[in-house]
């Protein structure tokens, strides 16, 4: 299928001590492994869509810090093969984020037609291998280099 769009997504990498949050879903009959954040509006800076994104998903406050990752290469959509993934990510934080606790996958999972779950996993134990899109598996490359400098 020929791209004929972009899709500009924006994104956090969220820490606790020397954990990193990610969220398990499921949507548009996909089930993915992603960090937190989603797509950018119309009208919409980067840092306010992630602050948006954050408040959806977390229903927290989060203040967006340093830039880590854009995208360089050229990323077909999984979800929507006809679109050019642009995805940034950014470092961010909140006061509340003692309140973000594991969650687990639904026992009907399979009948949901959409979930979204949270999940705290050790830095250490973090691969691109358990995330699901490729532009999530270059960032964490990159986060992981910066944070082992």
């Amino acid at each position: 299928m020929k791209v004929n769009k972009f899709n500009i997504r924006v994104y956090a990498f969220i820490i606790k001590g020397q954990s990193i949050l990610i969220s398990d879903e499921k949507g548009s009959g996909h089930y993915f492994t992603k960090f937190p954040g989603g797509g950018l509006e119309l009208e919409e800076g980067l840092k306010e869509g992630l602050e948006r994104e954050l408040q959806e998903e977390l229903n927290l406050s989060f203040e967006v810090g340093d830039l880590v990752h854009i995208t360089e290469s050229f990323i077909q959509s999984k979800l929507r093969p006809s679109e050019q993934v642009i995805a940034v990510y950014y470092l961010a934080n909140s006061s509340d984020i003692d309140f973000v606790e594991d969650g687990s996958v639904p026992e009907n999972a399979d009948q949901l037609e959409e979930y979204e779950v949270f999940k705290w996993v050790p830095l250490r134990d973090i691969k691109p291998e358990m995330l699901t899109f490729e532009s999530d598996k270059q960032a964490l490359k990159v986060l992981l280099d910066t944070l082992n400098a």
